[in-house]
């Protein structure tokens, strides 16, 4: 009976064990200034655009006691800052919010190439007609 038992609490240790060892450490210690869905999108609203880069420029302003107090005060919203998620809210958090944006073509320019692609079709088809 007593080997029964000490077969069980050694069962239950390493199946504990095991799961623990599974949780990663972000699980452990999670940063509450990333955000894990879109770590580019830094007030939640599912959409990176240049508010998210100006919150974290605006955070690393230098402040005032007074101001400090007041924002602190003022209202409890929570914003994911550090995009790179080295626990920090730095300068390159707000970079790779602008990064992203510079990837990410504007519909102005897209239309505005077919348009050009389109007068120059035209155009070669114009001059291979004119010599024919």
């Amino acid at each position: 009976m007593c080997k029964l038992k000490i077969l069980a609490a050694i069962a239950i240790f390493s199946i504990a064990s095991s799961a623990l060892a599974d949780l990663s450490l972000e699980e452990l210690n999670p940063n509450a200034l990333h955000n894990s869905s879109d770590p580019l999108d830094v007030d939640n609203n599912q959409i990176v655009s240049p508010i998210d880069a100006l919150i974290i420029i605006n955070h690393l302003q230098p402040r005032t006691a007074a101001q400090v107090q007041v924002s602190m005060l003022s209202s409890e919203v929570s914003y994911f800052l550090d995009t790179s998620n080295d626990q920090l809210v730095s300068p390159i958090d707000a970079l790779l919010v602008i990064n992203r944006l510079n990837l990410v073509p504007e519909p102005s320019s897209i239309v505005s190439c077919a348009l050009g692609a389109m007068l120059l079709a035209g155009y070669a088809w114009r001059r291979r007609r004119l010599r024919a």
